[in-house]
């Protein structure tokens, strides 16, 4: 896990808890959590505080002797302003469980656990193991509380099936509907995601479609018509919840000089096309975040 965020109001319905899982097959070019890139745990560096005193050159560091970051952390305690952090750390399904049902009195019917990244499906196995036992504890303690997900949609179809059967509903990323410009500015096509988006019509799981809008990447008239038109079918309109259109965020660079990362978006930034008319026009719930 990157991150855990308790209290989340933004990840699904009531008050939730939001685990964010490494570990990312794609690269948008807008991405704003460098940080869930990588599955391992790695030190994020404060660089405009940093003092550049030297004193985290330790002997036996990885990236001092080969140039990657093992993520040890010997170099946390010897920062004198506390200007590094390791960002990653591992759980077991089960000591993952016990932290997230600490806080479920809170969590109330509707609320409850969201499951973001990165990518979830990435660790699969791992995610499976930690929602059947979530399943298990209320079913021992009789306190219900919903699961769900964020997802690009990229992974193989039995994995996907296999998560998403276990969950109460999920978020579902929609990039870009042509796989050209899907493959330019994410670095793969997106006929995976778009098989597993059919796959989610056939199992009806309720599902928020969500859109980043990136200037001159994906807000033109004629991208979000495609992207209303490819949601307006039988199968997916039956368990649609809505869709929800996010501009895009203007500090999404802030972050990768502290991974050792730079930020190049392939993109003019600025503020994006807003256009929900293609989405209310077929009758489909529509929002701006």
């Amino acid at each position: 896990m990157f991150d855990i965020k308790e209290l989340a109001v933004y990840d699904g319905p009531g008050i939730r808890t939001t685990v964010f899982l490494k570990g990312c097959p794609l690269r948008c070019s807008w991405c704003h959590n460098p940080e869930g890139l990588s599955p391992r745990p790695q030190v994020m560096v404060n660089a405009s505080a940093c003092l550049h005193c030297g004193k985290c050159r330790v002997e036996g560091c990885a990236l001092i002797d080969t140039g990657v970051c093992s993520g040890c952390g010997k170099c946390l305690r010897l920062c004198p302003g506390g200007y590094r952090k390791i960002s990653g750390r591992i759980y077991t399904p089960e000591a993952l469980t016990e932290r997230l049902m600490r806080a479920s009195a809170m969590y109330g019917s509707d609320g409850g656990v969201t499951f973001s990244g990165g990518e979830p499906t990435l660790q699969h196995e791992f995610l499976a193991a930690v929602l059947d036992l979530l399943r298990k504890e209320m079913d021992e303690s009789g306190r219900r509380f919903t699961l769900g997900m964020q997802t690009c949609g990229y992974c193989g179809g039995e994995v996907f099936a296999d998560i998403v059967r276990r969950l109460d509903f999920l978020f579902f990323d929609i990039k870009h509907t042509d796989s050209d410009a899907h493959r330019r500015y994410t670095g793969v096509s997106n006929e995976l995601i778009l098989s597993n988006l059919r796959r989610l019509g056939e199992l009806c799981v309720p599902f928020i479609a969500r859109l980043p809008l990136i200037p001159g990447v994906n807000d033109s008239p004629g991208d979000i018509e495609a992207a209303a038109r490819l949601l307006d079918t039988p199968d997916l309109r039956r368990c649609l919840i809505r869709v929800e259109l996010l501009p895009y965020n203007m500090a999404a660079g802030a972050k990768y000089s502290m991974v050792g990362r730079s930020y190049e978006p392939d993109f003019d930034e600025g503020t994006p096309r807003v256009d929900l008319t293609p989405f209310t026009a077929r009758g489909i719930d529509a929002s701006v975040l």
